[in-house]
């Protein structure tokens, strides 16, 4: 995401959603009290929506973001807000860690959020096992990003159809066509629970939940539709 979309305002609306409901449900993420502090990771950062809601209860917060734009966004913010001891950001990719993040400082945390970027990861598997390793024992991931859509495999770069296409209502195929013009950089119209706890529990994370109560998000008017976020925590196996 490019640091001017947090100004279109169906976007400042979902980032004003989102940071209220991590700020007033911290307890049921469940973040795990030790002598040493809260550490967060916020992952695909952006301009630091995350680390600035969580940013009463924890100690430290680390931001990673693949644009340079957005890690200096996130840092700009920290500092505008007097908390640049405490929020920091840096361009990265778990993906693909530079020796930088391989640094002990970029693991054990306590709680990692990764917040509507998931759907842009076409290894959505392996993207969470990536995050995991980065927990300590106990910790809390957590993932905000959409509920599935119900509209199929995003159409690659070649035009690939999906193979029910012809049997899709008037409004599927019409909601996929206006989205077709963004489709080079999503990879999922979203996830079901069923999906995202399968991608929990197949990275061997247990206690998977899903936060109740979150109103629906206007998304652009142009495609005449409401989406469904969703807030889902898992924990990483304490070894004993």
């Amino acid at each position: 995401m490019s640091k001017g979309a947090f100004d279109i305002p169906w976007i400042k609306e979902l980032t004003k959603l989102i940071s209220s409901k991590l700020h007033d449900n911290f307890e049921w993420l469940g973040v795990p009290q030790h002598g040493g502090g809260i550490r967060l990771l916020d992952y695909a950062c952006g301009n630091g929506i995350v680390s600035m809601a969580l940013s009463p209860f924890i100690t430290e917060a680390i931001g990673i973001d693949l644009s340079p734009k957005m890690a200096a966004a996130y840092n700009a913010l920290s500092e505008s807000q007097n908390l640049s001891t405490k929020l920091s950001a840096i361009e990265g990719d778990l993906l693909s860690p530079s020796s930088t993040l391989r640094d002990p400082k970029f693991f054990n945390f306590d709680i990692i959020v990764m917040s509507m970027a998931l759907h842009h990861i076409a290894d959505a598997q392996l993207m969470i096992e990536k995050l995991q390793t980065r927990l300590r024992d106990g910790g809390i991931l957590v993932i905000v990003d959409w509920l599935s859509m119900g509209l199929g495999v995003p159409p690659t770069e070649g035009g690939d159809r999906n193979e029910h296409e012809g049997e899709e209502d008037g409004f599927a195929k019409e909601a996929k066509l206006k989205l077709a013009a963004a489709a080079h950089v999503v990879a999922h119209w979203g996830f079901s629970k069923e999906e995202m706890k399968a991608l929990f529990e197949n990275a061997g994370m247990v206690d998977v939940g899903f936060m109740d109560g979150i109103e629906k998000s206007k998304v652009p008017a142009e495609m005449n539709y409401e989406q469904q976020m969703f807030i889902a925590k898992a924990r990483k196996v304490r070894n004993h």
